[in-house]
């Protein structure tokens, strides 16, 4: 398992935000809340994306609703159960939503 600092956390945090075009441009999500793993494919039709003050969109997960995701593309490991399970305990202090 691999150690993830706090100032890669941070930066994939940043990245969750206003991913509207990078989670589109990939092939798999991890979402930090539930800590699911899943396929862009698993998005339902029509996703609703929250509207960010700068106008950027924000996916949310289909699974649990929060806007927590990240996809492949952002460069960040999301395949990685272990880095998932290191962005919950960051931001949501172990509890999965």
């Amino acid at each position: 398992m691999a150690d993830y600092t706090d100032q890669i956390l941070k930066e994939a945090h940043r990245r969750s935000l206003g991913n509207l075009k990078q989670v589109k441009e990939s092939s798999h999500c991890g979402c930090f809340c539930c800590t699911k793993i899943f396929p862009v494919t698993e998005f339902p039709e029509g996703w609703l994306p929250e509207e960010g003050s700068r106008g950027e969109k924000t996916v949310q997960c289909p699974y649990c609703c929060l806007d927590a995701v990240l996809g492949d593309a952002s460069g960040f490991p999301v395949t990685d159960q272990g880095f998932i399970n290191a962005m919950n305990r960051r931001w949501f202090g172990g509890r999965v939503g």
